[in-house]
């Protein structure tokens, strides 16, 4: 038989088995069961129709490469978003450290008592009058500034 025939026959074959109906019936055990083959017989069942014809596959595979585009894109977004809100956060956790500490300093700082301080060479000096209270107006402007909203209203 020449190969045309074959081919035909194939294609022919191809078609008719892709055209092929579904049944839907239900089992002994009460299960919905869809095929290509008919129930056994006497089992009622119901012709539920036809496979859809085959889609453009190019069409098809041009719709998932946008897709998978605009996935991507939304993935970068959502990354880019993560790492501002992260950054954001580490951010504001300095910031609440800092203020702890010049709370610290200014509780420190308005006792009345002898603060001390390291220098350079890492010995410890009796900090002035003057230098106390210009420290003291310094750590109470940057408190100011920064940490007034961290206060708990009374």
């Amino acid at each position: 038989m020449p190969i045309a025939i074959r081919v035909a026959c194939l294609a022919l074959l191809w078609t008719a088995s892709a055209q092929a109906a579904v049944y839907k019936w239900r089992d002994e055990t009460g299960a919905t069961v869809y095929s290509q083959s008919p129930p056994p017989p006497g089992v009622p069942y119901e012709r539920v129709g036809t496979p859809p014809p085959p889609a453009d596959a190019g069409a098809d595979l041009e719709a998932l490469r946008e897709r998978l585009r605009a996935l991507e894109e939304e993935k970068a977004a959502q990354a880019k978003d993560r790492e501002t809100a992260e950054q954001a956060a580490e951010r504001e956790r300095r910031r609440r450290e800092d203020c702890a500490r010049l709370r610290a300093d200014i509780d420190v700082l308005s006792s009345g008592r002898r603060v001390r301080q390291a220098d350079d060479q890492g010995e410890y000096v009796v900090l002035g009058e003057e230098e106390r209270l210009a420290r003291l107006e310094q750590a109470r402007a940057l408190y100011e500034e920064h940490c007034r909203n961290d206060e708990p209203s009374r």
